[in-house]
């Protein structure tokens, strides 16, 4: 096996266009503002024209090819099975429609993989990622703990819920769904959902420990910093109240420290770091914000919406898989009739008394598109599994081990949600198309052609 090639000189390198072009792109992928500044028009679209413009107006047309180079894999994977699964509604005659869960990833796939085009791209457009979700955290918090101006700030962002200049064809039916009493309870930063937003806390707080484990202990500015990031971010968390983010955060530090082959020293730091934190959660939390601590309540509880841990992780996600032994073709995107009769068994039921879906993403892809949602998982995995051998044994930069860390982390999320790759996650979207980009061969080519010149 080659020795891994260990360039330094990328982290070295920082592209302020492609910071300045993510923030604002970012900003309309993961807040999704859908009435500011213009009504009715999702603001990602507009951000999507402005970013390319970034690169020269004379060369739209190849950074949009170069970044659908890079992330090609990912593109198609999402083409596949948004076409199947409206293929499959068009037999059950329902209308064709969900067209921003086709047309929105495409767009946050091409951005990153343009930006992974250019040299310090993907360390700008990351530090991008990370200022928007800890700006989003921090006025979920404000939102919690004071309420207004940022309440209203919120709610203008997407005042008329329900109506769009491009037609309800470019809406996602979760921007339909809002219930401000539970908002105003649980962080959900500057969008209307705590599921979607925990992916986003999840890689952020993966960020901010990996950063602050890796740098000097030395009393500095920036090392204060990027404690106060953590603590901000990890309060979020807290109100927050999804648990799968301990998990896939611990997941993401430890992946970055085994790839990037640390001494068995840092490892027992991890160790030490997630035991301190869950100490601190348990000891010191009840005292600062008082004993209803929602994520703390839900830690202590073995019980999940009325049924058993055992039934959310294990029995519901396998009743979903194994429909494709009835179902081979998949549902298209509903409820299968053996994974309701599970469901009814089980009292799988939401607090409203209805049936609740898998809330795990992969089961969710098997069962709403059969033996091809099969395939698709398995091709996603597969990839990345490449990308990781990649990284580990010959680009050894520090940018990309993030990535990987960061990649695995919110896969690992979508095993306990129903949000994720396939069904438009931004913050999952963005770390995997800045993967791809970084470690596709005209990628690894560029970088040894570029680099060479040092």
């Amino acid at each position: 096996m080659n020795k891994p090639i260990y360039i330094t000189d990328s982290d070295k390198l920082f592209d302020k266009n492609i910071f300045l072009g993510s923030l604002f792109f970012f900003f309309a992928a993961l807040v999704n503002p859908r009435d500011f500044p213009i009504p009715n028009l999702p603001l990602i679209y507009p951000a999507f024209i402005f970013y390319i413009t970034l690169f020269g107006p004379n060369k739209i047309l190849e950074v949009i090819s170069e970044g659908y180079r890079r992330t090609k894999v990912l593109v198609l994977l999402i083409i596949i099975f948004w076409f199947y699964t409206v293929m499959l509604r068009v037999f059950q005659d329902i209308p064709i429609s969900g067209w921003a869960y086709l047309l929105e990833p495409i767009m946050i796939l091409l951005s990153v993989g343009m930006a992974t085009s250019r040299p310090g791209g993907a360390k700008a457009s990351l530090l991008a990622l990370f200022i928007v979700i800890f700006i989003s955290n921090a006025c979920g918090i404000w939102i919690f703990f004071i309420g207004e101006p940022v309440t209203s700030f919120r709610s203008m962002l997407r005042w008329s819920i329900g109506g769009s200049l491009l037609g309800d064809q470019f809406i996602r039916d979760m921007d339909m769904n809002i219930d401000p009493a539970t908002l105003f309870k649980i962080n959900a930063g500057l969008s209307y959902h705590i599921f979607h937003f925990s992916y986003q806390l999840s890689v952020a707080i993966t960020m901010a420990v990996i950063f602050i484990l890796r740098m000097k202990r030395k009393l500095n500015i920036k090392y204060l910093l990027a404690w106060v990031f953590f603590i901000i971010l990890f309060v979020g968390m807290v109100i927050n109240t999804e648990r799968a983010t301990i998990l896939s955060v611990s997941i993401g530090i430890l992946t970055f420290f085994f790839i990037s082959r640390k001494k068995i020293f840092f490892f027992r730091q991890i160790i030490f770091s997630i035991c301190l934190i869950i100490l601190f959660s348990f000891l010191f939390l009840p005292e600062i914000f008082g004993e209803n601590i929602p994520l703390l309540n839900r830690l202590t509880n073995l019980r999940s919406g009325g049924s058993t841990i055992n039934t959310r992780l294990i029995k519901i996600p396998i009743a979903a898989i194994t429909s494709v032994l009835n179902e081979p073709f998949g549902t298209g995107g509903s409820l299968s009739a053996h994974y309701k009769n599970v469901a009814e068994e089980t009292g799988w039921f939401s607090s409203t008394g209805e049936i609740q879906y898998p809330h795990n993403h992969y089961a969710n892809v098997i069962m709403y598109a059969g033996i091809v949602g099969i395939l698709l998982v398995r091709a996603l995995f597969s990839d990345f599994w490449k990308r990781y051998k990649l990284v580990k044994n010959k680009f050894h930069i520090n940018t990309n081990i993030l990535l990987v860390a960061l990649s695995m982390a919110s896969l690992v999320h979508g095993l306990t949600h129903n949000g994720g790759f396939f069904r438009l996650e931004p913050a999952t979207l963005i770390v995997l198309g800045l993967l791809w980009g970084t470690t596709s061969q005209r990628s690894n080519y560029y970088r040894r052609k570029f680099y060479s010149n040092f």
